[in-house]
């Protein structure tokens, strides 16, 4: 019956298999040498987890924790992490556990309760007594992408906490600080040591948030001319990025436009962008993995700054060129099968760090053609070929989207690929609305009731969304089923108001370009 699945209790087993050689038990493992020893030998990433679990006094040095969290499957970063926490693991700075953070940031309900150290209470927090600084940034730095601004100003509170006056860190708190005020249109702390961590999300919001191609360009230029001051590449990155993303909802900006400016500032994504079929649909509209015509190619100018000659660029960077290719030129069902195979082919050998070039497929097909089906095909393949496997970033959006829609055409497929999908995906109230009305509409009672369980706990830690749950219908089923009824305010819950951040001056783009010229003549 589909949903049962949904309830199994997946605890972990050997399953009939030896942690290793015979003669070798679980047992033995007691240091890092053996450790590596059965990371040598490949053994099951649940057998490690169980292994730690067992053995909470285990200690794990930074190399041996960086080969672990690379085997490890990522459905098991919340256990692991939190027998980490649990064990009074110290982290080293530049370990692998930035890459468990930010997944786990983006993951389920239960995964999103870990990263936020609400599942237990600890003696000490470990944000303050455990994490290293970057893992302390990073948490951050996720809460703003994910507009958790109470839980960023409680963590900004910690981090700062731990800064003395003299700490050299101060630079990368108001960086934090920043980039949570400039994503409230608040206007950000400037000075000489904070302009330089700062200026990509300033120019950030005004090419991405605002769109405002004109502004952008006008702080970038005199921000370049102010200053000799070299920025990290991840920061370059990241202005390439806000500019791309602004010039590609330029209606002018085709995706030749586009496509050039991406092989000047990235001159060695000619082979991928070549590999994965986006030149030759471009330029030749067909789909191959050699592009015959290099003559068409054109030369933007750009600032040398903005030149990453021996770096390739972000996956991101490669999903806003398919968003450009996909959404401006339409291409047909076949076309995109053929394109997104090419892609599949590429992650082979190149597993991405995110899923954002599968959320550009997945949102064309749903938003575009209106082909659910299709589109739970591609989200398939990409399973299939271990495409989460190493995505730290997981973009859940199109998934749901595709899920939901997908259940009024074949529900038990959708259940299914839901299942699938469980530990990877944070799912919405749609897909639980949509799965237990189009259960219910074939007879399956019971699965239905075990989705409008799940229903009733998503919608009891979020507002409801009356743009998805249609209350009369839901109040229908509760009735014939004898379910209980929904405890769900009509009325939407009022969100939580940063007084602190409130209480900041609005953005202002006269004053930072006022103060970029004073930069300039100073200098």
């Amino acid at each position: 019956m589909p949903g049962c699945d949904w309830l199994q209790d997946f605890a972990f087993g050997f399953r009939g298999r030896t942690f290793w050689k015979e003669s070798e038990s679980v047992s033995n493992l007691r240091d890092g040498h053996k450790i590596n020893r059965a990371l040598d030998q490949n053994v099951a990433s649940e057998q490690l987890v169980r292994y730690f679990k067992e053995h909470p006094r285990e200690s794990i040095g930074a190399a041996t924790l960086d080969r672990v969290l690379e085997r490890l499957s990522p459905k098991l970063y919340r256990e692991f992490f939190e027998r980490l926490l649990e064990s009074g693991h110290v982290f080293s700075a530049g370990s692998q556990a930035k890459r468990l953070l930010t997944r786990l940031c983006s993951g389920t309900v239960a995964e999103r309760a870990t990263f936020l150290l609400k599942t237990r209470e600890y003696p000490q927090n470990p944000f303050l007594s455990q994490y290293s600084d970057d893992m302390r940034v990073t948490t951050i730095k996720r809460l703003n992408e994910k507009a958790y601004t109470h839980e960023a100003l409680l963590f900004l509170r910690l981090y700062k906490s731990t800064l003395t006056p003299e700490s050299e860190r101060w630079p990368q708190y108001y960086r934090l600080w920043n980039d949570l005020l400039l994503r409230h249109g608040r206007h950000p702390v400037l000075s000489a040591s904070t302009v330089h961590s700062s200026i990509d999300l300033i120019l950030r919001h005004y090419f991405v948030v605002e769109r405002d191609l004109e502004k952008g360009l006008k702080i970038m230029n005199r921000y370049f001319e102010a200053t000799d001051t070299k920025l990290p590449p991840h920061r370059i990155d990241d202005i390439n990025l806000a500019f791309l993303k602004c010039l590609s909802a330029t209606p002018a900006a085709t995706p030749q436009v586009l496509v050039s400016y991406v092989l000047t500032m990235y001159p060695r994504s000619y082979r991928v962008l070549e590999q994965v079929g986006l030149l030759s649909m471009i330029y030749e509209n067909r789909c191959g993995p050699i592009f015959r015509r290099p003559e068409l190619l054109l030369k933007p100018n750009i600032r040398d700054e903005l030149v990453c000659g021996n770096r390739m660029p972000p996956l991101v960077v490669l999903a806003v060129v398919y968003r450009s290719l996909l959404f401006s030129t339409r291409p047909s069902k076949l076309q995109t099968k053929v394109l997104f195979a090419h892609y599949l082919d590429f992650i082979e050998t190149n597993p991405p760090s995110s899923t954002a070039v599968l959320d550009m497929f997945l949102s064309y097909m749903d938003r575009v053609h209106h082909r659910p089906v299709f589109a739970a095909r591609l989200l398939e393949s990409f399973l299939e070929r271990g495409g989460f496997s190493k995505a730290a970033k997981i973009h859940s959006t199109a998934v749901n989207a595709v899920l939901s829609r997908l259940a009024s055409r074949d529900v038990a497929r959708a259940v299914g690929l839901a299942n699938r999908l469980r530990n990877i995906i944070c799912f919405d109230a749609r897909v639980f609305y949509s799965f237990v009305c189009n259960l219910d509409r074939i007879g399956e009672t019971d699965a239905a009731r075990v989705f409008y369980n799940k229903l009733l706990e998503h919608q009891a830690s979020v507002a409801p969304n009356h743009a998805i749950m249609n209350f009369s219908k839901l109040g229908h089923l509760c009735y014939k089923n004898k379910w209980p009824v929904p405890q769900l305010s009509r009325e939407s819950t009022p969100k939580r108001r940063s007084h602190e951040i409130a209480n900041t001056k609005k953005l202002s783009y006269t004053e930072i370009v006022d103060f970029l010229d004073a930069m300039r003549t100073s200098s």
